[in-house]
């Protein structure tokens, strides 16, 4: 049985290539400009409902294919696909397990945390993240269902050293 599903949407495809003079001289340079951009949906498939959506993005910038292990059959375009695809899905997973099992402090001690997010999240050392007790209910006026809470900010932590795969300090 399938708990959740993911609906990608794409909001914004360029792949153009550019003439650009070299200045000084009478040559002229291709340049390359790439972006994708989605919206992804998370439906939560037994309440009916959406859960949460976000954005993904990737750009030339982002772009580095292995060009180590080029299989005789592959051209250039096919290793920049890969690359999209593996960047992009990454990207995705990192975002869609943040909104399903969001980072957490697990523990503390003499004034140390320890959050379940580390490499595995491309987490860097010096990342911050605002602490948030869950604050008072916000009903529906209409319905009285309760609708969530409101984020009531204690403070700001700073990643310091990144343990492993999901475990960091701050």
């Amino acid at each position: 049985s399938v708990d959740y599903l993911l609906v990608p949407t794409i909001i914004d495809f360029n792949d153009k290539l550019t003439s650009v003079p070299i200045e000084g001289s009478q040559l002229i340079a291709k340049r390359k400009s790439f972006i994708l951009s989605l919206e992804v949906k998370i439906h939560d498939i037994k309440k009916k409902k959406i859960l949460d959506s976000f954005s993904a993005k990737i750009t030339e910038k982002d772009l580095n294919p292995d060009f180590s292990n080029i299989d005789p059959n592959q051209t250039m375009s096919d290793l920049y696909l890969n690359d999209i695809c593996n960047k992009l899905s990454k990207n995705v997973i990192i975002k869609l397990l943040d909104s399903l099992f969001p980072a957490r402090i697990v523990d503390d001690s003499d004034g140390v945390f320890y959050i379940n997010r580390g490499f595995e999240s491309q987490l860097k050392v010096g990342d911050e993240f605002e602490v948030y007790s869950r604050g008072r209910e916000i009903r529906d006026p209409d319905t009285n269902a309760v609708l969530g809470y409101r984020k009531q900010i204690i403070g700001i932590i700073k990643v310091f050293e990144i343990m492993g795969r999901n475990l960091s300090t701050c």
